[in-house]
């Protein structure tokens, strides 16, 4: 079988200028990620290289983050990734977990991700382009799978995980993988605001 190639490109940045600019305008001006809080909130604070400035999570968020605080609050291991994926505004966090261990304590009985809906392509797409950005960062590649259709019946969302591929190798310890989530979650809000703000201003 031949396998054909579109000669154009589809689902491309320009095609999603409205959505760039939503983004863009929603990272300059962050509010907090958790919703009635006044407080000054640490994951929408930039430094000066466009990373966020928090150096300790938030005492609250991991409860105010969760839909059932009192007995599944957001587990510390990936708090960081959760609150900087809500912090965009755009990602829309429904599921996570830090990872766990099996009870031999030598391999990865289920691994961290962070489940996630999206209104737009283009949000993925850069969100795609972040991940691969820090591949030379991160202890193993990590990467966005489908993991959810959406229901017709029932009217559900399309949902997305960030999660690292363990396809290949699938020994990598927990300590490294956190270590991964804090990379990512450090520098995700700084990517899309140079990224969006680059786009519009090339237009």
């Amino acid at each position: 079988m031949e396998i054909y190639y579109p000669k154009k490109k589809t689902c491309s940045l320009p095609d999603f200028k409205e959505d760039i600019q939503f983004l863009n305008n929603l990272l300059i001006n962050p509010s907090n990620i958790c919703k009635g809080c006044e407080k000054s909130c640490p994951y929408v604070i930039f430094d000066n290289k466009g990373e966020y400035s928090c150096v300790k999570e938030c005492d609250e968020a991991q409860y105010a983050l969760s839909s059932d605080p009192d007995n599944h609050p957001i587990e510390l291991g990936i708090l960081p990734l959760v609150a900087s994926l809500k912090a965009t505004g755009v990602f829309i966090p429904c599921w996570s977990c830090e990872g766990h261990m099996s009870f031999n304590g030598r391999e990865l009985s289920r691994s961290p991700s962070v489940w996630f809906s999206c209104s737009s392509m283009a949000y993925l797409r850069l969100l795609e382009e972040y991940i691969g950005s820090q591949y030379k960062s991160l202890s193993i590649n990590w990467h966005i799978a489908l993991v959810m259709q959406p229901s017709l019946r029932e009217g559900t969302e399309t949902l997305f995980s960030l999660q690292p591929n363990l396809s290949l190798v699938n020994n990598t310890p927990i300590k490294a993988l956190h270590q991964d989530i804090e990379i990512i979650a450090k520098g995700l809000l700084g990517f899309l605001r140079e990224e969006t703000s680059d786009y519009l201003f090339n237009l």
